[in-house]
């Protein structure tokens, strides 16, 4: 009886081993997927033209940032 038992915990634990296995698998498919679709939007250089910030007064002031993404 407790051989069998014994099979049993290995067995479920194997189980869940590949289950996870697989799903991690899958998700770092689609994250590849999701990145390479991003990188291909911002290929090449960007320059900030100008920044909006809510003050304290709830308005919406144009801030003085500069700044590059390369």
């Amino acid at each position: 009886m407790k051989k069998l038992l014994s099979l049993g915990v290995v067995f479920f634990l194997i189980v869940m081993t590949a289950t996870t296995l697989a799903s991690s698998q899958t998700r770092s498919a689609e994250q590849r997927e999701r990145d390479a679709g991003i990188r291909g939007r911002l290929v090449g250089a960007w320059r900030l033209a100008w920044l909006e910030e809510e003050g304290a007064d709830g308005k919406i002031h144009r801030a003085d940032r500069t700044g590059m993404l390369v």
